[in-house]
């Protein structure tokens, strides 16, 4: 059974199913370096079971190439409409996600606007956030304040308290 992680082989195998290192290091989940030193038979670089987990994503690509090769026409329309199905469910959920957040941007940027220019209460801001599902950060005051501490270390007018007293 060992022979089969032969880097040779392995090599082989991979070139006969026309995948690029690279790739099959993206569908086997390691680095396209190891699989060189696999395929070089670099046995420090890796271990007997990094060597099955390749030959087994090698073994699964053969056997779905040979499935879609063996498929009638009718199975292999099936086949690339059911992929296309679920591109189309990937696309249209990531659409969706786009258009949430173009939103919650439009929104967040006109509450943005309306505090720079104190057009706001701070309860009316705070119920706005509240209705997107977001907590609310600091208010201008505190804002300014956090700004004034952190560029000057305190701020102006607070006096630094003494121990003991």
């Amino acid at each position: 059974m060992a022979e089969i992680y032969d880097g040779k082989k392995l090599k082989a195998m991979r070139k006969r199913l026309g995948l690029t290192q690279a790739r099959l290091a993206k569908l086997a989940g390691v680095t396209q370096a190891l699989i060189s030193s696999v395929e070089h038979d670099v046995a420090e670089m890796a271990s007997q079971d990094t060597r099955a987990l390749i030959a087994s994503r090698l073994v699964e690509m053969e056997h779905k190439r040979i499935v879609e090769m063996s498929a009638t026409p009718n199975e292999k329309i099936q086949m690339l409409k059911a992929e296309r199905a679920q591109w189309k469910y990937k696309a249209d959920w990531a659409f969706d996600q786009l258009e949430k957040r173009d939103k919650l941007i439009a929104d967040l940027t006109e509450i943005l606007n309306l505090r720079t220019k104190k057009a706001l209460t701070d309860s009316e801001e705070k119920e706005r956030i509240e209705t997107l599902g977001l907590e609310q950060g600091p208010t201008v005051e505190e804002e300014a304040f956090r700004a004034e501490v952190a560029q000057q270390g305190r701020p102006k007018g607070q006096r630094v308290k003494k121990e003991g007293k």
